[in-house]
């Protein structure tokens, strides 16, 4: 069942990557794949490359800012590339971040966003960032929606399954639908 048309989230995507040296070193990566299959369905589309926490931090606390500023009226749907475990995600640069520390990340821009960032975690063990809603004491929530998955997906799958998503979102379906 697809949303009426005037009912329908405008969005753009919002990709931040950080693949490891091995995937830079073959050349492989997902943000590239994902956004060119988003441009075919006239979905806008940014990707950056984070490297480094201060990158990563970076593209979050100013590049999406600069994206929704490129994109006005659009609300950005949040794509994370990168490796990950149970406990977080890796850097290009072997740095780690926990899904505590995204947590602080994504809450001023949930909240900018009146609580509506849908967040995808395109990642080994990416559901396991379920975790950075499980605050009880603490009522700002980091995203409205995680989509990730529970296992190591391999590149076609992310790229194909993301690429997916996001054209059957720009078409109606329902988030638990798409």
């Amino acid at each position: 069942m697809r949303a009426p048309e005037d009912q329908r989230i405008r969005f753009f995507v919002y990709i931040v990557e950080s693949p490891s040296p091995v995937d830079v070193y073959h050349g492989r990566g997902e943000g590239q794949m994902v956004a060119q299959g988003v441009r075919l369905n006239q979905i806008p589309v940014v990707v950056r490359t984070a490297i480094s926490r201060e990158a990563f931090e970076a593209s979050l606390r100013v590049g999406i800012a600069e994206a929704m500023q490129a994109f006005p009226g659009l609300v950005p749907l949040l794509h994370i590339s990168a490796h990950g475990n149970e406990e977080g995600i890796g850097l290009s640069s072997g740095e780690h971040i926990t899904w505590g520390e995204l947590r602080e990340l994504f809450k001023p821009i949930n909240k900018a966003l009146g609580g509506a960032l849908l967040v995808c975690l395109s990642c080994c063990k990416g559901y396991s960032g379920v975790r950075m809603a499980m605050y009880p004491d603490d009522e700002s929530a980091p995203y409205f929606a995680l989509i990730g998955n529970f296992g190591s997906p391999t590149w076609g799958d992310t790229a194909v399954a993301y690429t997916t998503l996001y054209h059957l979102l720009a078409k109606g379906e329902y988030i638990v639908d798409a």
